[in-house]
């Protein structure tokens, strides 16, 4: 990453516009940015840091507060970064939120802050404008976050010597946040957190087996007895013995039960046989009752059987009663409708005379005739007039098809005028469609490029996740190697000093030593009780091999993991998921936009020669409808002709009626009333005649069964009132007859008069029942709680085993919780995320030592130092100065000035190395030291500038920020910060001399 240009305003001292060209700086690749004491030099580098990171450290990220207070109120704030990157070349613009002008009304508003980002050079421009995206897009491309910047490129004034003298903890926070080793403090933090929690999840378990065993004592309590306690700690054995503790009284309570269960079931026999003789006795009442009560409807009865006899003499005769009535019935009907047809002839009294007129129908047929014939002569005008609806519709069609072909024709020249602008439109959207869709072949080229990176960075995390896995298995195998390794030392000794006691064992007085010769023993060694055995030694040995074998093998696993995700990281080519998904979704819209014109193409050609098709077509329309137009005017002239004719001949056919149909209808009205006046009188005639025949029939029936109309009608019955008289006759002498069959039933007879003692049996049964149902109770309470007592035993028993195996393995887990978290058997008191930054610190130092040793002429060295810190400070991350004068090491806050600026600048350059190779090689070509230079003596300084001189012969541009005027001398000024009368300033970048053209001169 090279910075090429920077211009800002209105931040700092500065109020104008200022511009530097650092690419012009590139030619001898070191010089000055010059100025005195406040003038505004590292604002240089603050507007360089808000433009890539839009934030600025030097204020505590106070991006609100960056806006100059010289700058007016309607002057801009801004700043704007050229770099390359990546193979591109980007500009970065950013504006922080402030207060400006109103562009309407007076007052102050808000600015919000902007950024804008674009790529410059070839090919297809690309640009973003939100923070998120451009925040992602300046880490993807320069390949380092703002902190990791301010350590590489930027090295700040009050934070050079930062990292020399920081204290542990806190040159870890340091590290943690340039190397993002979070994973392994967070994995520390999960082990620790699940030993706790197998800690908290045993006490939890004891908790709760001291409340089983306390609901189990309560279980085995019997009334009584002495209670029964659980032992501390609690034991199997007494799990068992409580299960057994019911099994007496339960056997007792079985034999209570079914004792009573017994007494039961003879009560429940005695009051049966009760209750069945009871019954017979309710039995025998209740149809000596009903024959009484029948007996009594004796009389009744009898006069019911005299009706129905009656009533099945007459009911021969019944069809002629009821014959004579519906005929006279149907007489009254005839003659009341005669009488409202023919009111005329009719008188107040219903005589004969009268009826025989009323059936007279001669002069009403006449009537009837008369109409009928001069019905059939209108029938030529009604013709007429029915033409005429036909006629004045044909008339309305006519005219109606006049305004519809004036209109028509209208809407035809309006859109023949509109064809020649519809046709420029899509002749413009088939050109445009067509240069869009040139497009399309070279963006599905860049979509399928972006897709395989984007497939590449979603198997990324994958492997990500998976090299994380093998680095903490790896972790947890060197762990495991080095405690299997110290426990192999630890017996390999044990098993020396044990020697002595095992060749004491085998001495024999009298016989000589088998070390020394001698005979006698005066002070034998005594073998130790925790005597190490070859076996035990042997055993610790292959169990140490093993680890090393699956250290080896998690090694081998990671190595696998690292190459994988670095394959998989190249082919994503550096963008993160999101922002892949997010150019893969500019890209695809942009190709689907071309392709979509590219299918758009044959419809928009169809859709130009439609619309000069249709042009023609309408030509031709409009001179059609003309004609047609004229052909509609003609039709109307005619139908209005022939509707005034046939209004001429109607007016003379209807005469005094208001139509000719309305003349017709009232003819036939008064026609069909005559021939209903000839139909009433048919109707009369006939109903008299079938009276007159219905009342002589019945009169004959009656005299031939010795029956007159009064005993018919009296003794006349219904169907259903006899069926009524059939079934309360039957259904009297069926109850009598079932009440005597009772009284003659064997069971009824020879029973006793007195009344049973039921209630003095059921109260027995009762009792019977409830010492039944308590002593039932009682063995089922005493079987529940002994297979309660059983099963909760057993399980308890199950659970103490459980039990003993997760102390071991909680054990196990807080060691390691312990180890990892710096404290316990941790020797070094080095937690696992100091363990893994003390190898970064390590590649620093050396890479320091490349530096320090030359600038110090082999006197100064760093050292890491993995000493065991005071108190509560943090262990593994210590530096050390190695003087190579006194062969003593000192701390480094106790250097001078200027060899504390010389080993800052040798271990700040070297943790740029360390992080920039990190960070995936990254190449950062620009550099810029804020440090005064003022403490250096001039050898010192000598050799400091020799050093910078190494960084520029590097390939690196070098910018120092100083006001020494020794560095004026030696360094050409490339930038030079002035103040004006109002303390505002101003940039100037002088066409310095070389380096080169300074040593000559």
């Amino acid at each position: 990453m090279r910075i090429l240009r920077l211009t800002f305003a209105g931040l700092g001292p500065y109020r104008g516009e200022q511009t530097i060209d650092f690419a012009a700086l590139q030619h001898d690749g070191l010089y000055l940015i010059a100025g005195r004491t406040g003038a505004g030099k590292s604002t240089i580098l603050d507007a360089i840091t808000f433009a890539l990171y839009g934030s600025v450290p030097r204020f505590d990220h106070g991006e609100k507060h960056l806006r100059s207070d010289h700058a007016g109120p309607a002057d801009e704030t801004f700043a704007e970064l050229e770099f390359e990157a990546a193979g591109h070349r980007y500009r970065l613009r950013r504006s922080p939120e402030y207060q400006r002008p109103k562009t309407r009304g007076e007052g102050l508003t808000r600015q919000a802050a902007k950024a804008v980002l674009e790529r410059l050079g070839p090919g297809e421009p690309q640009g973003w404008t939100s923070a998120r995206e451009i925040g992602d897009v300046v880490q993807q491309v320069v390949g380092v976050n703002g902190e990791e910047f301010l350590q590489v490129t930027l090295l700040a004034q009050g934070r050079f010597s930062e990292f020399l003298l920081a204290r542990n903890d806190d040159r870890q926070r340091l590290l943690r946040r340039l190397f993002g080793t979070h994973r392994f403090d967070r994995l520390r933090q999960r082990i620790v957190d699940r030993a706790a929690e197998a800690g908290r999840g045993l006490e939890a378990e004891r908790a709760l087996l001291e409340q089983e065993a306390a609901r189990l004592a309560q279980l085995a309590a019997l009334e009584g007895a002495d209670p029964v306690k659980p032992p501390v700690p609690l034991e199997g054995d007494w799990f068992a013995a409580a299960a057994e503790r019911l099994q007496p009284a339960l056997e007792t309570a079985h034999a209570a039960a079914q004792s009573a269960s017994a007494e039961e079931a003879r009560q429940r026999e005695l009051l049966d046989e009760l209750r069945r003789v009871t019954d017979r006795q309710r039995r025998r009442a209740a149809a000596t009752e009903t024959l009484g009560r029948l007996d009594g409807q004796a009389d009744e009865v009898d006069g019911l059987r005299r009706e129905l006899e009656l009533a099945r003499r007459v009911e021969a005769v019944q069809p002629l009663v009821v014959g004579e009535r519906r005929a006279l019935d149907d007489l009254d009907l005839a003659r009341d409708a005669a009488v409202r047809v023919r009111p005329a002839a009719f008188d107040d009294i219903r005589t004969a005379a009268a009826l025989d007129r009323l059936q007279d129908a001669s002069e009403p047929a006449g009537l009837a005739d008369e109409l009928l014939a001069e019905l059939g002569s209108i029938e030529q005008a009604l013709e007429l007039e029915g033409r005429l609806p036909d006629e004045e519709s044909r008339h309305r069609t006519a005219d109606a098809d006049v305004v519809t072909r004036q209109a028509a024709l209208t809407r035809s020249e309006q859109q023949l005028a509109a064809l020649p602008e519809r046709e420029r439109l899509a002749t413009a959207a088939l050109r445009d469609a067509r240069e869009l869709a040139v497009l399309e072949p070279a963006r599905a080229d860049r979509l399928a490029a972006l897709r395989a990176r984007s497939q590449a960075a979603d198997r990324l995390q994958a492997a990500q996740q998976r090299l994380d896995a093998a680095i903490e298995h790896e972790v947890a195998a060197s762990l495991h190697d080095a405690a299997a390794a110290t426990e192999h030392a630890r017996t390999q000794q044990a098993r020396l000093e044990g020697n002595a006691g095992e060749l004491a064992a085998a001495l024999v007085d009298g016989e000589p030593c088998a070390v020394c010769g001698a005979t006698e023993h005066p002070a034998p060694a005594a073998r130790d009780a925790q005597h190490v055995t070859d076996d035990a030694v042997e055993d610790a040995r292959a169990t140490a091999e093993q680890a090393r074998a699956a250290l080896d093998r998690a090694r081998t696993d990671r190595e696998g993991a690292q190459r994988s995700r670095d394959r998989l990281a190249e082919a994503a080519g550096g963008g993160t998921r999101e922002q892949l998904r997010a150019e893969e979704g500019d890209v695809a819209q942009a190709h689907l936009a071309a392709a979509d014109a590219a299918d758009r193409v044959p419809a928009l050609q169809d859709e130009v020669d439609e619309i000069a098709e249709e042009r023609r077509r309408n030509e031709q329309q409009v001179t059609d409808e003309r004609a047609a137009l004229a052909e509609a005017a003609a039709e109307l002239t005619a139908a209005q002709t022939e509707i005034e004719g046939l209004r001429r001949a109607l007016e003379t056919a209807r005469g005094d009626d208001a139509s000719v149909a309305a003349r017709r209808d009232r003819l036939q009205r008064r026609r069909r009333e005559a021939l209903d006046e000839v139909a009433a009188a048919g109707a009369l005639r006939a109903a008299r005649v079938a009276a007159t025949t219905a009342t002589g029939q019945l009169d004959a029936a009656l005299e031939a069964r010795g029956l007159d109309r009064e005993v018919a009608e009296a003794g006349a019955r219904t169907a259903q009132r006899m069926a009524e008289l059939d079934t309360r006759i039957r259904s009297h002498d069926e109850q009598r007859a079932a009440a005597l069959s009772v009284l003659d039933d064997p069971e009824l007879q020879e029973l006793p008069d007195d009344e049973q003692p039921l209630a003095s049996a059921e109260a027995l049964l009762a009792q019977a029942s409830e010492r039944r149902s308590a002593a039932a109770t009682a063995h089922d309470e005493l079987r529940y709680r002994d297979r309660q007592l059983r099963q909760g035993a057993a399980a308890a028993i199950e659970r103490l085993e459980r039990d003993a195996e997760r102390r071991r393995g909680a054990e196990r887990l807080r060691r390691l919780a312990e180890t990892l978290d710096g404290k316990g058997p941790n020797t070094k008191r080095m937690d696992l995320e100091a363990f893994v930054l003390a190898a970064r610190l390590e590649q620093i130092v050396e890479a320091a030592n490349a530096r320090l040793g030359a600038m110090t002429s082999g006197r100064f060295s760093l050292e890491h130092d993995d000493s065991v810190q005071y108190r509560n400070t943090g262990s593994g991350l210590g530096i050390r100065i190695l003087d190579a004068f006194t062969g003593r090491r000192r701390i480094p806050s106790s250097l001078s000035g200027g060899e504390t600026f010389l080993a800052s600048l040798a271990l700040a350059l070297g943790l740029a190395d360390v992080v920039t190779a990190e960070s995936g090689g990254v190449r950062l070509d620009s550099l810029f030291i804020d440090e005064g230079f003022g403490s250096l003596d001039p050898e010192t300084l000598e050799i400091a500038m020799a050093t910078l001189d190494g960084l520029r012969a590097g390939g690196r541009t070098v910018g120092l920020i100083s006001h020494v005027d020794a560095m004026k001398e030696r360094i050409p000024i490339g930038v030079h910060v002035e103040v004006g009368p109002r303390g505002d300033s101003t940039l100037r970048q002088p066409a310095a001399p070389s380096l080169a053209g300074r040593a000559a001169g």
